[in-house]
């Protein structure tokens, strides 16, 4: 009788002990994610302010600041571009921003990696033939925490919230 008592209190114990780690490891792992999360946030503001002024002079340093070594970029209506040299060069040949809006919808971060899900919009001027409408759309990004503690798009697709215009 006495080993069973001993037993079920080593037991109790145990089981003690692994709830009260537990719970102090995910109150860590909360505290963590939080900081990321205020990461992510600040780089989208700094992201968004640097995409606004985007041009031809300035894209590289907007990709390097955007996005990792081995990102795909998956655009909408053409082919991936992977790697960071090759998504420089598409924003280069990018057309003028100024007035482009995103705002994060929803973010989690799970150890190094987060997915955003953001909301964007950017006016397009009225031609002879269409007048003016603010297009809007998804971002759909997974980034990746950098060895510097900074975090950076790994793989990233966007689409337009427009029907597709219809072909012959």
């Amino acid at each position: 009788m006495k080993a069973t008592i001993h037993f079920l209190i080593r037991g109790l114990l145990m089981i003690l002990i692994t709830m009260a780690l537990t719970g102090c490891q995910s109150n860590k792992t909360a505290s963590v994610t939080e900081k990321d999360k205020t990461v992510i946030t600040e780089w989208n503001t700094e992201s968004l302010t640097m995409v606004r002024n985007l041009n031809k002079d300035n894209a590289e340093a907007f990709v390097k600041h955007t996005y990792s070594e081995e990102a795909i970029l998956f655009p909408p209506n053409a082919k991936s571009v992977k790697g960071r040299e090759a998504i420089i060069v598409f924003y280069q040949n990018y057309p003028p921003m100024s007035d482009f809006s995103q705002e994060i919808e929803e973010m989690e971060v799970f150890g190094d990696y987060a997915y955003l899900r953001l909301n964007w919009s950017i006016p397009v001027a009225q031609t002879e033939l269409n007048p003016s409408y603010t297009e809007t759309g998804i971002i759909f990004c997974i980034m990746r925490k950098q060895d510097d503690g900074n975090w950076k798009i790994w793989r990233e697709i966007c689409n337009s919230d427009m029907l597709p215009t219809s072909t012959p």
